[in-house]
């Protein structure tokens, strides 16, 4: 599931110069990423598109048990990578306990090409954690399915974040950008959405 390596981290570990503002601006945006996408995408008049590679039951990673934001191992999984025409712009990992079943009929099961934020961002109640963060690196499944295995980087850049309502949380949301993404959202960030 989870890359076992993984050392997630808050983002002031990582130095201004280590962490550049128009990396940092993306990487934090606390909104909804795919509706910035996909005007982004309808922008540069290009077809935004979600690939569902994997969604189903599946078993909770240790490394993510232990974080203890879920008391099962059962969850429901999906994994997309957002594209904008043939760029890949992220692969994208949500997890769900299997005991939130009715949430996951109501809300995400049938999802299909629907973007997971439209619905996590619609709904008010809906809190979203502080993002953690760390690099991937080209020795990872998750780089591979971020780049697609463009352009070699030393490491891209990955955030992770839980949501929940009522303090309880429902969702581990865990995001991996591709270099293009940065390139393809340059310049300031739109707090519209």
């Amino acid at each position: 599931m989870n890359n076992p390596s993984l050392h997630w981290k808050q983002p002031n570990y990582f130095l201004s110069q280590e962490l550049p503002s128009a990396v940092r601006q993306w990487l934090l945006y606390p909104n909804s990423m795919t509706k910035q996408l996909k005007q982004a995408s309808l922008d540069r008049q290009s077809q935004f598109k979600i690939n569902i590679l994997n969604e189903g039951l599946d078993l909770l990673s240790a490394k993510v048990y232990e974080q203890k934001i879920f008391s099962c191992r059962l969850v429901y999984s999906r994994e997309v990578q957002i594209f904008s025409g043939s760029t890949i712009l992220m692969y994208a990992h949500s997890v769900m306990p299997k005991t939130e079943t009715a949430l996951i009929k109501r809300r995400f099961r049938g999802l299909g090409f629907k973007p997971l934020g439209e619905i996590l961002f619609e709904d008010k109640t809906i809190d979203r954690s502080p993002f953690n963060v760390t690099k991937i690196y080209p020795a990872s499944k998750e780089y591979h399915l971020a780049t697609m295995n463009q352009k070699e980087q030393p490491f891209v850049w990955s955030r992770q974040s839980y949501f929940s309502q009522k303090q309880q949380p429902f969702l581990l949301l865990t995001e991996y950008f591709s270099p293009n993404l940065f390139t393809f959202l340059s310049g300031p960030v739109s707090h519209d959405f």
